[in-house]
């Protein structure tokens, strides 16, 4: 006997003003510019070839050297994290390596891409493999010419793969980064789309049913924005946005649309609060969900377990033994990574399993379906070490930026002023650490209203919807205060470290 159909009303609110930011003249003349993203993607390409010559060439100092600085103390912070919450997947309009791979894609075979490869995550794959055992055995990220490489065989890759195959296959499937960027931008406040706002879901695996196109799109004869023009690229990711809607997960917002569109102002840059397109999610898929549970093991289960005094002793004693061929930094950090993903996947599993019950449907759909919802744990708890970071480092990052350009000037790493003082007495407890420890509360009361949101979605009423919403606010709980929060206070000697795990 088949399940039966889990059904989602049908929420179009295109009727809801919005406000589109392509309106705004200079905006939209930004868009149309032959030299938007082009002249951002050479800036960023010359920085790129730059960077990869003092690599080779420069200090053999990583704090030193542009590639090691730039791409691990700049990049996958203060870039990559603000530019995901405020515009989505901005980055990947400008990226070096994806220019590389345009580039070469404009002399492409034509291959289409394997199916099968679409389905698997490789690219949350290649992200797992890369952060959890190549760095560890190489140590590429302390190197510069070993950095260099690195980046260099990831051009390389993107290169071959846009020869072989039709479209942005590696900055859609293969790039490290791309999975996590792809669920992080659903966070940003702005969605590029030329369909009413919201979908039409349905289905036990929340099929979706598009919403209407706009007019301008039914009756267009030759759907320049998604397959281009004689003088005009179309959508090299294979997106079309008559029907793209909130599904902004692939965009780039390289505005190649805009330029091609045949009637202006059909596709439009929309804003919306941030975080609210987290309940709005069409087609969830399994891949998408797993990215959110790494990324909650490497800034939540990591960060809070795996550094000095915090880590239980009883991993800091086997983990060089387990794991011999690492060093006992690395064989630590690798044994805290996965003990935490098998943490996160088992408790979630466990989770899911109890609303795909509640729903009484497919385990699969129970699972992607609320996933989402603890992605403002992760986005909080970055925006608070992203703050620490420019509070106690801020001067270092200026001094040397200036360094890059022959100008020597000397700031104070605390360059707003020190906040190491404790705040209670008898502990070690001080601004840095609060800003580890308190936004990840405000993230709690965010996930909670997301996870009442998404099962609201899918409920006949405020009461059923608390009641679907409510395991997933008790596991939030266990991870915030139980797998986070707790190590901290030990850590800064809050309260004592229990003998069971410090023994």
């Amino acid at each position: 006997m088949s399940q039966p159909t889990l059904k989602l009303p049908a929420n179009i609110s295109s009727a809801r003003r919005q406000i589109d930011l392509l309106a705004w003249r200079p905006l939209d003349a930004t868009a149309r510019s032959l030299f938007f993203p082009l002249g951002l993607q050479v800036a960023i390409f010359l920085l790129f070839v730059v960077a990869v010559y003092d690599g080779f060439f420069g200090s053999d100092e990583s704090g030193e050297n542009l590639i090691t600085w730039g791409a691990f103390t700049i990049f996958f912070w203060p870039v990559v994290l603000s530019s995901s919450v405020l515009l989505g997947r901005a980055w990947c309009a400008v990226c070096p390596i994806g220019t590389i791979g345009a580039v070469a894609n404009r002399f492409t075979i034509g291959l289409k891409w394997p199916r099968l490869f679409s389905n698997l995550s490789l690219s949350l794959i290649a992200f797992v493999l890369v952060l959890w055992m190549v760095r560890p055995i190489t140590g590429f990220d302390t190197v510069p010419s070993q950095t260099a490489w690195f980046f260099l065989i990831v051009a390389a890759v993107a290169a071959v793969t846009g020869l072989l195959f039709t479209g942005r296959v590696f900055c859609r499937h293969v790039c490290p980064i791309s999975a996590p960027l792809g669920v992080m931008s659903l966070v940003a406040p702005i969605s590029l789309q030329a369909a009413p706002r919201g979908e039409l879901r349905s289905g036990p695996s929340l099929e979706v049913a598009p919403a209407q196109p706009a007019a301008a799109c039914q009756e267009c004869p030759t759907q320049a924005c998604y397959r281009g023009t004689t003088d005009r690229e179309g959508c090299a990711w294979g997106l079309y946005p008559a029907v793209m809607g909130t599904m902004n997960r692939t965009c780039s917002f390289c505005l190649k649309c805009v330029k091609s569109c045949p009637t202006p102002g059909t596709i439009k840059a929309a804003l919306s609060w941030p975080l609210s397109r987290l309940w709005k999610v069409s087609q969830p898929r399994v891949g998408e969900a797993f990215s959110v549970l790494v990324l909650m093991t490497i800034f939540l289960f990591h960060m809070a377990w795996g550094h000095g005094t915090r880590t239980p002793t009883f991993i800091r004693d086997a983990a060089p033994d387990v794991i011999p061929f690492l060093s006992a930094e690395d064989a630590i950090y690798v044994s805290v990574e996965l003990i935490g993903l098998a943490t996160m996947i088992g408790l979630y599993s466990a989770v899911a399993f109890v609303s795909s019950k509640m729903l009484n449907v497919r385990y699969r759909a129970a699972f992607t379906l609320f996933a989402f919802a603890y992605l403002p744990l992760f986005i909080f708890r970055a925006l608070g070490y992203l703050l620490r970071d420019v509070l106690s480092s801020g001067g270092e990052w200026v001094t040397f930026g200036l360094s890059q350009i022959g100008v020597h000037l000397y700031l104070d790493p605390e360059l707003f002023g020190s906040f190491s003082d404790p705040i209670f007495g008898g502990t070690t407890y001080n601004v840095y650490a609060a800003l580890l420890t308190v936004p990840i509360l405000l993230g709690l009361l965010v996930a909670g209203y997301v996870a009442y949101r998404i099962a609201r979605s899918v409920a006949t009423d405020n009461g059923r919807a608390l009641r679907l919403a409510a395991p997933h606010l008790a596991l939030m709980l266990v991870i915030v205060l139980a797998l986070y929060e707790f190590p901290y206070l030990v850590g800064y000697k809050i309260i004592g470290a229990p003998g069971l795990l410090y023994g």
